[in-house]
């Protein structure tokens, strides 16, 4: 988002509230609801400069959380959930960061830019179709490798080789709402079913609406002055994979007589 773009978009709007609405005092009225349309605005920005990377740093850290604890538990495998969402949230801050250093006129919003955050973003679903494919095609596991690579070539392809903004977009986020609401209805059917017994299915699955809700609606909300809600959502969905896919284990180990009378009585 330009910023200096936005003020100037919105300026003209604060000044013709007199225009608009002269029984409220005319010119008078007009220059202070320019002045407080700027305040708004400012503070707004200082939020969001404040949210953005501290949002970029806590999926890192996040991140760098649930590759730990994959590397450190028994009988790990290339599929557990930990490993698949801490590569996603590696990549997620990643492409945070390259939108932030854009808003801020530190890299130039070109299509070379938006080239590299199609990548980036294409490494944080890549692992979201991974934990689909194990999951509902169990069956069919001599085709993943086939249904993986046949995705990563056409993100590669659209992200490397469109030659347009438009059909970059055009070409990915549809794909890319059909892997988040695929996710979020298979840790919804995880969490009624209880079938994933290992993760927090509830957080998980509200980790992924917020971090839906936040990229849906990252333009509207900068735009409105809000966007470092966008960020704030961000920072919660992160601390909620954290949570959900981490609880369950750490509690079998710190309580491990209460978790086996748990399971016992569920069974």
């Amino acid at each position: 988002m330009d910023y200096p773009r936005l003020l100037i978009s919105v300026q003209p709007v604060c000044y013709d509230f007199d225009i608009f609405y002269p029984e409220f005092g005319g010119p008078y009225v007009g220059r202070k609801a320019n002045h407080y349309g700027r305040n708004v605005m400012y503070q707004a920005i200082a939020l969001e400069n404040v949210t953005g990377p501290f949002g970029v740093i806590l999926s890192v850290l996040a991140a760098l959380f649930l590759l730990r604890f994959w590397f450190r538990q028994e009988g790990r495998i290339l599929t557990d959930l930990p490993l698949m969402f801490g590569i996603t949230l590696l990549a997620t801050a990643m492409n945070l960061s390259v939108q932030y250093l854009t808003a801020m006129n530190v890299l130039p919003d070109t299509l070379e830019v938006l080239r590299i955050r199609a990548l980036l973003i294409g490494g944080a679903v890549i692992p979201m179709e991974v934990i689909m494919v194990v999951i509902w095609l169990q069956r069919l596991s001599r085709y993943h490798p086939h249904i993986l690579f046949s995705t990563m070539i056409y993100w590669v392809v659209v992200s490397l080789f469109a030659p347009t903004e438009a059909l970059v977009l055009g070409l990915l986020i549809p794909l890319l709402f059909v892997f988040t609401f695929a996710m979020m209805a298979t840790f919804f059917v995880t969490w009624k079913t209880k079938r994933l017994r290992e993760v927090r299915s509830d957080l998980i699955l509200l980790a992924l609406i917020l971090i839906f809700i936040s990229q849906a609606a990252r333009l509207s909300l900068a735009v409105a002055g809000w966007g470092f809600l966008s960020d704030t959502f961000n920072i919660l969905s992160a601390t909620l994979l954290s949570v959900g896919l981490t609880y369950n284990s750490l509690r079998s180990k710190i309580l491990p007589t209460e978790t086996a009378f748990a399971d016992t009585y569920a069974a």
